[in-house]
């Protein structure tokens, strides 16, 4: 029943109109506007912000307006927190160099106001103020809601050669395309409709970009309340929806890789309602066969991670999972056999419910490590150092 709570937490802070002090105060510049979520992070990224090929740490603070960023120092540990105030209530990030200069930049959905607010990087790892951009606006009369703007995606999706920004938006139930002009701004949002019933419920966490069939586009996964929408690109960034897979209850993540190295992409999704984890077979035309149904090693099923953990080549998968048997959260890791298939190999103790993780080596000593982002006031990242048999060592918290 963890889970069920948690979500019931975040939709009634999403919901919930602002009141006129909280407004006047988020319209205050680098107002730090913060609720009773304050301590819950969004998802994870750790892309290399100064060019120095280390992974630093970013992550959307949820029930604030303020992301976090924790460079990395050189030597496997991270500087100083830096906040920078985006829109209310952020939760997912998409990372991409949007001005073409060479340098990583950060975009930021915004559950409570409905916007992306785009970071540009100066080039060392600091970022210039937000520039947001309007998906949904507040609705009359509710000042501070949203059509639930949460999951986030940088692509090409156009093919141009320009990244563009697409968002999963659950109380609409539609997807939202911002096109890249390659300047680090975006064109106005560009709405489509999930067109499956039911195919996307409340707080959907999950959104994926893969070319799925034939076309030199990109196509989308969207996760909803049971199901996986695929919706096909028509080559020119517009969807729309083309098959339904059932997972389970409350799709949260939605990942896409190759697993069997037969230049097809499938893709595994968590039901976190059920405590699974679904494998889908691509065919390499659009359509998906159903895989492998995993246990997902825990309570409360949230993100995936798919990367090769070990050193035979095979893509793995690491689970979090918001509770276990244990009482905490933990992250579960499966070695993949290169066709398709997982075997539960361990699971480690985290954080307090934990949400979203990423795979990078932050000390540079050739393995694979794994960041969590985990709930807490502040919220905070762990880092679990990988060994070269991957296996991990228990995990180091750095607050955010």
């Amino acid at each position: 029943m963890l889970h069920i709570l948690v979500r019931a937490i975040v939709a009634s802070l999403l919901l919930a109109p602002l009141t006129d002090a909280a407004v006047a105060r988020a319209e205050l510049p680098g107002a730090d506007l913060v609720s009773p979520a304050a301590g819950v992070p969004g998802n994870i990224a750790t892309p290399d912000l100064t060019g120095r090929g280390l992974p630093d740490l970013v992550v959307p603070l949820f029930g604030t307006d303020l992301l976090s960023v924790r460079l990395n120092d050189g030597h496997g540990s991270f500087g100083p927190v830096r906040r920078y105030t985006v829109g209310l209530k952020p939760s997912f990030i998409a990372v991409g160099d949007f001005n073409r200069d060479g340098h990583l930049d950060l975009a930021v959905s915004n559950a409570g106001s409905g916007d992306v607010s785009v970071l540009l990087n100066r080039g060392d790892g600091t970022f210039a103020p937000a520039h947001d951009y309007s998906i949904s606006g507040a609705s009359p009369g509710l000042r501070g809601t949203s059509n639930g703007t949460f999951s986030l995606e940088a692509a090409d999706l156009t093919g141009n050669g320009i990244l563009d920004l697409v968002t999963a938006n659950s109380a609409s139930n539609d997807v939202s395309v911002l096109v890249g002009n390659g300047d680090g701004t975006f064109q106005p949002a560009r709405t489509y409709p999930i067109a499956a019933r039911g195919g996307v419920g409340i707080l959907p966490f999950a959104l994926s970009v893969g070319r799925f069939g034939p076309g030199r586009a990109p196509d989308l996964v969207v996760g909803g309340a049971h199901t996986v929408t695929v919706m096909k690109n028509d080559g020119h960034g517009g969807f729309g929806s083309v098959g339904h897979y059932f997972v389970g209850f409350d799709i949260a993540c939605t990942k896409v890789a190759d697993l069997r190295g037969d230049g097809r992409l499938d893709i595994v999704a968590t039901g976190t309602g059920t405590l699974n984890a679904e494998v889908l077979l691509g065919n390499g035309d659009g359509t998906f066969a159903p895989g492998q149904n995993l246990s997902s090693g825990g309570f409360g099923p949230q993100c995936i991670s798919i990367d090769r953990l070990r050193r035979n080549g095979n893509l793995d998968l690491a689970v979090v999972n918001s509770g276990s048997p244990s009482g905490g959260g933990a992250l579960a890791v499966f070695d993949g056999d290169g066709a398709g298939h997982f075997a539960l190999a361990a699971t480690y103790p985290v954080g307090t419910l934990p949400w979203a993780s990423s795979v990078a080596d932050f000390d540079r000593d050739g393995t694979p490590d794994i960041a969590v982002a985990d709930t807490g006031v502040p919220a905070s990242v762990s880092i679990l150092h990988g060994n070269a048999d991957g296996t991990f060592r228990p995990h180091v918290v750095y607050p955010m």
